[in-house]
């Protein structure tokens, strides 16, 4: 068993339950303690330095689940202050489909609504884009328009034919993850009721004989 000194060391919320013990709440004073990191922080550190050498012919799997309430804030968050859009709200619906609600700046455009249907997965390495297509009556394919041309998109991301185009090489690049991409063998973005699910594949190459 540990002991209690040690897990003054270990556990950082250790001396905030003291003093919450004792009715009474003071700032927590640490310690020049050496910090140890967790093992796998450790190991991917050591293999990003060696472009992953060390661990040639891993693989790994991920499911991302990602909820409305998270999507909107991260669009929300992406989302710059010259765009001429007020609100974004995005919500997912079954079979690959989502509604998307647009709230222009403009007083005289009214509110937008589109459903977007994932019309095609990222192929990857060769062509990862993902496309999505917008279903809308002509009133609001003419208020998208009128949007459209005063939307100031990040790069990757564009708008044409009634199709939106997402290009994650360039997104990838913008981010300073260019290098990383080519790990990925297989990207799927799937929808469910309030649920947008991204499942990702990845795999380190194996070494040339002899490396």
């Amino acid at each position: 068993m540990a002991s209690p000194a040690w897990r003054r060391v270990c556990d950082p919320l250790h001396a905030g339950r003291q003093h919450l013990r004792y009715g009474r709440i003071s700032p927590v004073v640490t310690t020049h303690h050496r910090t140890t990191e967790p093992w796998w922080s450790t190991l991917w550190k050591n293999a990003a330095a060696t472009r992953l050498a060390g661990i040639a012919g891993a693989r790994a799997a991920l499911r991302l689940p990602v909820d409305d309430h998270l999507l909107n804030q991260l669009i929300a968050d992406y989302r710059s202050d010259d765009w001429p859009v007020r609100d974004i709200a995005v919500e997912a619906l079954d079979r690959d489909e989502l509604i998307v609600r647009v709230r222009p700046k403009a007083g005289l455009v009214p509110s937008i609504q589109v459903r977007l249907t994932i019309e095609r997965q990222p192929e990857l390495p060769a062509s990862p884009v993902l496309i999505l297509r917008i279903s809308a009556n002509p009133l609001t394919s003419m208020a998208i328009a009128a949007v459209q041309s005063k939307l100031n998109l990040p790069p990757g991301i564009r708008i044409e034919d009634e199709r939106i185009r997402i290009d994650l090489h360039a997104i990838a690049r913008r981010l300073g993850a260019e290098e990383w991409l080519p790990l990925l063998t297989r990207l799927r973005i799937n929808t469910k009721p309030h649920l947008v699910v991204v499942d990702i594949e990845a795999a380190v190459p194996l070494l040339p004989p002899g490396r």
